[in-house]
């Protein structure tokens, strides 16, 4: 049986996030904690703890686009579904533009709400997910010699084995024993599978 997944929910209106919570945890796949405003909801957040938060537009002092802005620089793996009676275009297209799941018009249908936080926290593992493996890159690249990662740069650069080793004034037998050692310790088993993990971490750092 998989856990729960906690839902975050925030809103000024008690009556509103009531029924949230009582959405959501009716059907016994989330678990829910509530709160009455951003700042409240702030204090209570650590990083890597909330997988989706469910959170009205319109608030008092932090409203939606400004919470978002801020667990943005928290935790960008986060993923928020928005609720407002007020969705104006300009809006909604900034809310969307920073990453905002979807924007549910009050009053939303049971069935568009469930859907969206189910899509919210995929959303919200795959990231987490993605991080941890470029994490345990970073690492395993750490673990290369300074002579293995000249090797490495030439074998993704495309270089034949003859080239690198005539640039790199390597044997043969050094070559592939080099070789053999990064992609082992880079845990792939091609240099088509190293090109491709190294390129994911390239995109992640810009």
């Amino acid at each position: 049986m998989h856990e729960r997944q906690t839902v975050w929910v925030v809103d000024d209106e008690e009556s509103v996030a009531t029924l949230v919570a009582k959405v959501l945890t009716g059907i016994g796949e989330f678990e829910c904690r509530v709160f009455s405003s951003s700042s409240e909801f702030l204090a209570a957040l650590k990083p890597g703890v909330a997988a989706c938060v469910v959170s009205d537009v319109r608030m008092p002092n932090i409203d939606g686009p400004e919470l978002q802005k801020k667990l943005l620089e928290i935790d960008d793996s986060i993923s928020i579904v928005f609720l407002t009676g007020y969705a104006d275009v300009p809006t909604t297209v900034q809310l969307m533009e920073q990453g905002a799941v979807t924007l549910l018009q009050k009053p939303y249908e049971h069935a568009d709400l469930l859907a969206a936080v189910r899509r919210a926290v995929r959303r919200s593992e795959m990231l987490r997910k993605q991080r941890a493996e470029l994490t345990e890159t970073e690492e395993r690249l750490q673990r290369l010699s300074s002579d293995e990662r000249e090797v490495l740069e030439c074998m993704v650069g495309g270089l034949t084995n003859k080239a690198i080793a005539y640039k790199l004034a390597l044997s043969p037998r050094t070559l592939d024993r080099r070789r053999s050692s990064i992609l082992q310790t880079m845990g792939v088993a091609s240099v088509v599978e190293l090109a491709a993990l190294l390129e994911r971490l390239r995109a992640r750092r810009m």
